[in-house]
């Protein structure tokens, strides 16, 4: 396991990337994550449970929350959207949000 350093610039907190997942190890990082799956199919772990994402599926990792990304079978295209932690802490209702999805 390994802290993921995110990088946003200056004058945009968000980061977005469409990709094939083959598969990313365990990490974490100061940032919201939410991973929607566009293509195929992708296993999600977060924390100790994880997740089988299908087409439209939709994922969220909250601030410095453990997880991985695995591939299910053949290709999937994913869309991971990253949301700077220090930005969501100005922003009142988010400062101290957990999101829980089931």
């Amino acid at each position: 396991m390994r802290p993921e350093i995110i990088e946003f610039a200056a004058d945009l907190p968000v980061k977005a990337h469409i990709r094939d997942v083959e598969s990313y190890p365990y990490h974490w990082h100061d940032a919201l994550e939410i991973i929607v799956v566009l293509e195929g199919q992708a296993i999600i772990g977060i924390g100790g449970e994880s997740h089988l994402l299908k087409e439209n599926d939709i994922a969220v990792v909250n601030i410095n929350e453990i997880h991985r990304i695995q591939k299910s079978s053949g290709d999937n295209k994913l869309l991971m959207v990253q949301v700077d932690g220090e930005f969501c802490a100005t922003i009142p209702a988010l400062q101290y949000t957990f999101i829980h999805c089931c």
